[in-house]
């Protein structure tokens, strides 16, 4: 297992120990901020789905949504910048926390867009207005950093699992919004089982993403670490 998750992140990642969680001696597949984006990506887009599960909303996300996109990425970079440059002290719940943030931006990049391409019925509506969708989503936010941080000596091993099938859904979950332009491929769906189809189409390709990031980092830093 611990072979498995360090190729998965291998290519995505500095994977550099101090900066990513290890609990019961099994380090995650990609560090703290990129355990957030992932985490928070899927959790939140899960979010979206079964808030808005009724009809599925493809309006343009509100000025609020860009406002918390720009604050989280600013929110990052600062993390990021200044840590590194000597200004000040971080740690991996920090970079956690603002990954998170990120990912939770990409989420909603993404639902609007699968949604508008994919959903058969759609409402009109804005994700992310004062409603259940914006509840959900704000709690998977939540949800990310106390199941990742605080529960981590608990359920560590677990999370390390679920972050990379995190990995996996979100390359998935990228190609799908390429396939999903393309109409003969995927139809319209109304029903959870109508994107079988899409989702079989989109899975191997993510993959085959993934594994092409390891085999480049591999071939540029001339080991590969199997």
């Amino acid at each position: 297992m611990e072979n498995i998750l360090h190729i998965l992140g291998f290519g995505l990642c500095h994977q550099i120990h101090e900066r990513s969680f290890d609990f019961f001696g099994l380090q995650w597949p990609v560090c703290a901020r990129c355990s957030g984006i992932y985490l928070g990506l899927v959790a939140g887009f899960a979010a979206l789905l079964l808030a808005y599960r009724g009809r599925q909303r493809d309006g343009a996300p509100t000025v609020g949504f860009w406002i918390f996109a720009a604050l989280s990425l600013l929110a990052m970079a600062a993390d990021g910048f200044s840590s590194y440059l000597g200004w000040r002290a971080t740690d991996n719940l920090l970079r956690l926390l603002t990954g998170t943030a990120v990912g939770g931006t990409l989420a909603g990049l993404l639902y609007t867009m699968l949604v508008g391409n994919l959903a058969r019925r759609c409402d009109p509506a804005r994700p992310f207005a004062a409603d259940r969708g914006l509840a959900w989503f704000v709690g998977a936010m939540l949800l990310v950093p106390v199941l990742a941080d605080a529960a981590g000596p608990v359920i560590g091993y677990v999370m390390a699992v679920v972050t990379g099938l995190c990995i996996i859904v979100t390359f998935t979950l990228l190609v799908l919004v390429i396939v999903s332009l393309f109409r003969r491929v995927t139809g319209s769906v109304s029903r959870a089982r109508d994107l079988l189809v899409p989702v079989l189409v989109s899975l191997p390709i993510g993959l085959l993403l993934i594994g092409g990031c390891y085999l480049l980092k591999a071939w540029a830093i001339g080991y590969v670490p199997i």
